[in-house]
């Protein structure tokens, strides 16, 4: 039996009589684990591990990743991607990424985070968010900041996490890499608008040609060789710049690309731009984070004892498109560990389209998530791609199905949706929460023109039903005046990490089940509507938790704990009855840091209180949210929709998704937190799940 001592001498006898009673057991996966000490079996090998005595624990872990990339020797001018596509050798880069951590003294509580200068690697390729000022087709100069941000935070907003605790003190990274020399063009602004030959925003720029998991130490940020990678086909076999996008039905010619435009109808919607422009009712596409899909890590059992790290990807594959210039895959490929301590592939196949027989489905996003140790489900974000020429449908039809697995991603399911939500429709879904193992919830865009602005649906293996509508006031009612037929006009966007705590009552302990919400502009506050004024309670859009005590058929709101939703970070639950949630303060100086507090609640959000837990951000810290100032063109034609906000320089000066979701490694009392905290039996099979869960 090989003995990894991983404990720097700090391993006793306690350790020694743990390993001899598992070996006594008789199982050769088993996993012992308390606050002082970890012994994990498997096979012959064994690893050891014991925090040093009289040291403070880690506690919470923050990754914070600046979207763009900066040079050393002009740290004020970001770099394209095309730029760093043809770096010179000796270009030195500013560092994007930064781990930090906050220990936890048993004395003092929660301590300041520190950064971990161990820490070199990163998560997101870089991306860039010029043009910041552009012509439109009547000449006017307008702010186009509002489209290059929705473009690229969409993966940081929906649900797609990047971090996850591994329950043993460590944690798992996903990790993009470009490679040097790809031949695959991946669209990014170019900082300024050229007008030659035509006008247009975009050059080649980064894109993530492969995906790798890896383990991170946070004590000292030392990064594990890969423990999962894969490559991912995106992008286009042909430079499509400075051609412009179409949707077009493609009647009499089947060509790919013409001299002045790119039909999405062949070449796909994944290669970096989006043919429309962003709004409450659509879904940017081109952020190279949502060509594919990392689950969070389970630890499951098999039926013959078995215990293994069961994780999964999905992605394309170069094989899974029928022209390989193409970025539209029609089917998608799984990646899965097995129990044997291997790797195995799949394929995941679309449904047809019957009524459309020269059409089919091809991905545009992705999205995976865990209901249970071995249950997950896939949604896929779809458009319509053509055979041929003869089509009937625009390629920007686009919708959502779900894909279920019971056995980690070996075999998959196609629930078919309810008649109201058949393909092709252009409302798919804003968010998801899990809400227990076998259901999602599922809600929809917000209708600016009904009092009931989102629709809850309950996802089975049964199929979408509609259990709920959240009316416009739940939002806005004490915030803002509502129009002369009762409709509040500022909409709301679901941030995708909602999920469960649990509060006690004098019944007993009772679920609450929560999501966040973003407004998506901020008016100013001399607004008026009707010759009175538009705000109530200036300002008139906060950042928000909706919660539900009943299963998602009713829900109420919760303020978060600053008035202004870009100084919101993520809410997460670091133990099954409190949330957490970061909070920065405003910017003293530009280019200096900015402070931020993570605030608890350990009611469900009714109420807020401030920690000594608080992390210092870098200067380069800059917006990756729906909030942006000024006057944001939303349509090249009249009448043309303004989204407005009077805070000065705020959209250079804030930020949401450069920084992470937090993670919670200990409870306040330094025992170790399993890797969903909580909701533990989700994702590990040695928990079950109460009669309150």
């Amino acid at each position: 039996m090989l003995i990894n001592d991983d404990s720097r001498g700090a391993s006793d006898g306690k350790e020694k009589d743990q390993l001899q009673a598992m070996i006594t057991v008789g199982s050769e996966f088993m996993t012992y684990r308390d606050a002082e000490s970890t012994i994990q079996r498997s096979g012959e090998f064994v690893r050891i591990e014991r925090e040093p005595e009289g040291t403070s624990q880690p506690r919470f872990v923050l990754l914070h990743e600046t979207s763009m990339t900066h040079a050393e020797q002009s740290p004020d001018d970001a770099l394209t991607g095309n730029e760093l596509l043809n770096l010179s050798p000796d270009t030195k880069l500013l560092k994007r990424s930064r781990l930090f951590m906050s220990e936890q003294d048993t004395a003092a509580g929660d301590l300041p985070f520190r950064e971990i200068s161990g820490f070199k690697t990163q998560t997101r390729i870089s991306r860039h968010y010029g043009p910041i000022t552009g012509t439109d087709q009547f000449g006017n100069v307008t702010s186009r900041t509002r489209d290059a941000i929705a473009e690229t935070s969409y993966t940081a907003q929906a649900g797609k996490r990047r971090f996850f605790a591994k329950g043993d003190g460590k944690v798992i990274l996903v990790r993009e890499v470009a490679v040097s020399g790809d031949n695959r063009y991946f669209n990014d602004s170019m900082g300024k608008l050229v007008t030659t030959p035509r006008p247009h925003t975009k050059k080649r720029g980064l894109r993530a040609a492969r995906v790798e998991v890896v383990e991170v130490n946070p004590l000292t940020g030392a990064t594990s060789a890969p423990l999962f990678s894969f490559d991912v086909h995106s992008g286009l076999g042909f430079d499509p710049t400075p051609r412009s996008i179409s949707d077009s039905i493609r009647q009499t010619t089947a060509d790919m690309y013409s001299s002045t435009s790119v039909f999405v109808a062949f070449a796909g919607a994944q290669y970096g731009s989006y043919w429309g422009f962003p709004d409450t009712g659509k879904i940017p596409t081109g952020d190279a984070s949502d060509t594919y899909a990392v689950c969070e890590p389970g630890i499951a059992k098999t039926d013959d004892g078995r215990e293994y790290t069961a994780m999964i990807a999905v992605y394309p594959a170069a094989d899974d498109v029928y022209d390989s210039r193409s970025s539209g895959p029609y089917r998608l490929t799984c990646k899965r560990t097995t129990p044997q301590g291997g790797v195995a592939l799949g394929k995941i196949n679309f449904p047809s389209l019957p009524s459309l027989p020269k059409h089919y489905l091809a991905a545009r996003g992705m999205s995976l998530h865990r209901l249970g140790p071995s249950k997950v489900v896939l949604r896929v974000i779809v458009h319509a791609m053509q055979f041929g020429a003869g089509g009937s449908v625009q390629a920007s039809s686009s919708d959502a199905f779900f894909m279920w697995s019971t056995n980690n991603g070996e075999t998959w399911t196609y629930v078919v949706p309810s008649a109201s939500l058949s393909f092709p429709s252009t409302s798919h879904y804003g968010g998801l929460l899990t809400q227990d193992k076998n259901t999602l919830l599922a809600f929809s865009r917000y209708e600016t023109a009904s009092p009931n602005a989102i629709e809850v649906f309950r996802i089975t293996t049964s199929g979408a039903t509609k259990i709920s509508t959240i009316p416009a006031a739940v939002f806005g009612a004490g915030l803002t005046k509502p129009g002369p037929s009762g409709n509040y006009y500022i909409p709301y966007a679901p941030l995708g990490f909602g999920g469960a705590v649990y509060r006690s009552t004098p019944e007993g302990k009772k679920k609450r089940l929560w999501m966040q919400f973003d407004p998506y502009s901020v008016w100013e506050e001399s607004k008026t509507l009707g010759g009175t004024p538009f705000n109530i309670s200036y300002p008139g859009a906060r950042p928000m938790l909706l919660v539900s005590d009943d299963g998602g058929i009713t829900w109420a709101r919760r303020l978060l704990p600053t008035p202004w939703c870009f100084r919101a970070g993520f809410v997460v639950a670091i133990d099954d009855k409190t949330l957490a949630v970061p909070v920065m303060s405003a910017r003293t100086e530009p280019g200096k840091p900015i402070d931020a507090t993570i605030y608890l609640s350990d009611n469900g959000g009714d109420s807020w209180k401030a920690t000594r837990a608080q992390i210092s951000l870098p200067g380069k810290t800059w917006v990756d949210g729906q909030i942006v100032v000024g006057r944001q063109w939303e349509r090249n034609s009249v009448p043309r929709f303004q989204y407005e906000q009077d805070i000065s320089e705020s959209a250079t000066q804030y930020n949401r998704g450069e920084l992470l979701p937090m993670i919670a490694l200990r409870d306040k009392a330094g025992k170790l937190l399993p890797s969903n905290p909580a909701r533990p039996w989700m994702a590990d099979h040695k928990f079950k799940e109460p009669d309150y869960g």
